[in-house]
């Protein structure tokens, strides 16, 4: 009966450690599905200093990813009457503080860690514009409840990351 006894509590232990023991990677693509997908269920943040804010569509053209380095990266394409426009947001990992929400949902840093990178669409070449301590990554296009709780999986998904990143 003993050996039954402490085979349920090694047998309880190996499931709480796998459940809790996530990777680095593991974590990673888990903020990285998260964020991505409240990029698909929203609307495309209009972004500053382009021509005609509200008439812009803005579209992804390489969606949220972290490289080795620990820089969590987006492009996305503006266009509007006037023209296009290629911006590549960057940031690193372990600047982000939060995740807010007010209008938009979008991530915050402790100082201007967020570069804003633009190009013209025939060009490979990206050149910094400017940085910021904000990026808005939407307006939700479900209500609010369901905007705050894509905060809240967000910011879990966040505080999971950063656990690998602060030190």
């Amino acid at each position: 009966m003993k050996h039954k006894f402490n085979f349920f509590f090694l047998l309880l232990f190996i499931t709480k450690t796998a459940a809790v023991g996530q990777t680095k990677p593991q974590v990673e693509a888990e903020f990285i599905k998260t964020l991505n997908t409240i990029v698909a269920q929203s609307t495309p943040y209009s972004p500053p200093n382009t021509p005609e804010v509200e008439e812009n569509k803005v579209t992804t053209i390489a969606p949220f990813s972290i490289s080795t380095k620990g820089i969590l990266s987006t492009t996305i394409k503006i266009t509007s009457k006037t023209g296009t426009l290629v911006r590549k947001i960057t940031v690193p990992v372990s600047a982000i503080s939060y995740i807010f929400y007010d209008y938009y949902i979008g991530f915050q840093t402790t100082n201007e860690a967020i570069s804003y990178f633009s190009k013209d669409p025939k060009s490979n070449k990206f050149v910094e514009q400017f940085k910021d301590e904000i990026y808005h990554i939407g307006i939700p296009f479900y209500g609010e409840l369901e905007a705050e709780q894509a905060q809240v999986d967000l910011q879990k998904a966040l505080d999971n990351l950063l656990k690998y990143y602060k030190k």
